[in-house]
């Protein structure tokens, strides 16, 4: 019987505790930290280590065209080989002239032409052709007056190209296999020049004619 008590004493004294307590969610507890100066052996960094590797592995160039076990055009979601940036803009200015503009130099707004590449020993190459065959400028009926160009000519480095109508050329490529012909891969255009036409003599001052250049990157393989 005195057992039976005791036990419900307990068991009673056990419930007022819990009930008597206060809850405190996690949210509400707050901690100090007190940072100590030094560690027993006084080292407190990790030496962290990434050896960046190349993709030359022995395995088929997962993007090579001349690989069997790959379609004839690379997957154009691959990441492996990528034309990443071209010059925003070239910009010319010139006084009016009759019929015949040749202009020599002009202005390059964000000058570089950026690769990324995955394997030092891949090859590829860059070339620029015409967006179009004509520069454009619209007029007041909503038309447009069209110029036809002669040539266009970019310059990277001490390496110049000219290019006209229905043509390509290579205006970027790596120069060597090894590992610098990996991760980011670029070079300026240091000039710019343009050739066009104005038959008709249509250009008054203060016009603008507009026109595009287009790039294409190309993986490079021994056939």
């Amino acid at each position: 019987m005195n057992f039976k008590k005791l036990a419900g004493l307990a068991l009673a004294s056990s419930i007022l505790l819990s009930s008597g307590a206060a809850i405190v969610s996690a949210d509400e507890i707050k901690e100090k930290e007190t940072a100590i100066s030094s560690t027993a052996d006084g080292n407190k960094t990790t030496t962290t280590n990434i050896e960046i590797t190349d993709d030359n592995t022995d395995k088929p160039d997962p993007i090579d065209p001349t690989d069997p076990t790959n379609p004839i055009t690379p997957d154009p979601g691959q990441e492996h080989l990528l034309l990443q940036h071209v010059p925003e803009a070239y910009n010319f200015s010139t006084q009016i002239k009759n019929k015949k503009y040749i202009l020599t130099t002009g202005k390059v707004e964000k000058p570089s032409i950026e690769v990324f590449n995955d394997r030092s020993t891949r090859n590829w190459r860059v070339k620029a052709s015409l967006g179009k065959d004509v520069l454009e400028r619209t007029v007041e009926n909503g038309g447009e007056a069209t110029f036809p160009i002669d040539s266009f000519s970019i310059t990277t480095g001490t390496h110049a190209v000219d290019f006209g109508t229905g043509k390509e050329a290579t205006v970027f490529e790596n120069l060597t296999n090894d590992l610098s012909n990996t991760g980011t891969v670029s070079t300026d255009v240091k000039n710019i020049g343009i050739s066009f036409n104005d038959s008709d003599n249509k250009l008054k001052a203060g016009q603008l004619i507009t026109g595009t250049i287009s790039y294409q990157l190309y993986l490079v393989t021994n056939v």
